[in-house]
């Protein structure tokens, strides 16, 4: 599989996130660096940069979700999960990559993202699984 993404300039976190989740995955990925937010929008919208954008779009979802689930929004953590989604954005799947450090947080991260509604419909031909990193805004 294929796919392009942009990001604000190489070596930048979601540049190296990218590069990560292909090193894992296996997914070929072209990297499209941007000096800035008009001309990334003007290929976002052109559909050249949709799967970079739909996995911003995913981890917000995501992110979002779990900050409002009881057993874990307290809690600090900082981790990957691999999704695969349905054509209508709905969650297939979750798995943790790793470990938060604490087994009971774990299983509660894996209960609450099997019951993350979606986030809408994923472009086409997205590569998946998608490698998002997950973050409680309120740790540290």
């Amino acid at each position: 599989s294929q796919a392009s993404y942009g990001s604000p300039g190489v070596g930048t976190l979601p540049h190296l996130m990218v590069a990560l989740m292909a090193a894992d995955t296996g997914v070929v990925w072209t990297h499209v660096p941007y000096p800035g937010g008009p001309a990334a929008l003007v290929d976002l919208m052109a559909g050249r940069l949709a799967a970079q954008t739909y996995a911003q779009s995913a981890t917000q979802a995501i992110n979002a979700f779990l900050a409002r689930e009881q057993d874990i929004k307290r809690q600090g953590y900082q981790l990957r999960v691999d999704v695969w989604l349905a054509s209508d954005g709905a969650l297939q799947r979750a798995e943790l990559v790793g470990s938060s450090g604490d087994a009971e947080l774990d299983r509660a991260l894996r209960q609450a993202l099997a019951r993350f509604p979606g986030a809408g419909s994923p472009p086409p031909r997205l590569p998946q699984p998608l490698r998002l990193m997950v973050t409680n805004r309120m740790m540290g």
